[in-house]
């Protein structure tokens, strides 16, 4: 699982979904694209409930049974993998696993629960609101949500997170340089490199 982890957080095509428990980072991915260029599209941060399915850092278990006990039956689990890599340590970075369909075009599926309903209405505003009364906190009901990244703030954002935090392209994405081939061989077997 490890290993996955390494090449799923240079870009290889992996099972596993790149996930931050730091908010400021998931942000700083929201506004800046990997190859440092912001573009002036929306971006989108989500803030997702951890699963309740957990497999260990320093899981013995083959990927395969790892899957099987867990994951086939429609579940997602949360991997925390150990810093393989500075890049992994620096962003915070965990994972989600979730059941793959089967073929050459198959992706790997996270069913969360999700409403469908405005921002005001939602559980997470009710909790927003409900900070600092007294009173039970607002159940959570749904898995997930979603804050846009207006496209046009992204310059202003990269700037005040670059001032509050020091999050730069080179601090959140550093270059594995006594490892060169490792970033090759993830954009080579990337989800977007040609299938052959």
């Amino acid at each position: 699982m490890a290993l996955l982890a390494r090449l799923q957080h240079h870009g290889a095509a992996t099972p596993l979904l790149d996930v931050s428990l730091d908010p400021m980072v998931g942000l700083y991915m929201a506004v800046v694209e990997p190859n440092g260029v912001h573009v002036e599209t929306d971006g989108a941060l989500f803030a997702i409930r951890r699963p309740a399915v957990d497999v260990a850092d320093f899981d013995s278990r083959t990927f395969r049974e790892i899957y099987e006990e867990g994951v086939q039956c429609g579940k997602v689990a949360f991997y925390s993998a150990p810093d393989v890599s500075d890049r992994l340590r620096i962003q915070r970075g965990h994972f989600l696993l979730g059941p793959v369909g089967e073929g050459s075009t198959a992706r790997v599926t996270v069913p969360l629960t999700v409403e469908n309903t405005t921002v005001q209405n939602t559980w997470l505003a009710s909790r927003m609101n409900a900070r600092g009364r007294k009173g039970p906190v607002p159940r959570a009901t749904t898995d997930i949500g979603v804050f846009r990244v207006v496209g046009k703030f992204k310059t202003e954002l990269k700037a005040w997170l670059e001032a509050r935090s020091g999050l730069t392209d080179d601090f959140v994405y550093p270059t594995s340089w006594h490892q060169p081939h490792l970033d090759r061989f993830a954009r080579a077997h990337s989800r977007t490199a040609p299938w052959v």
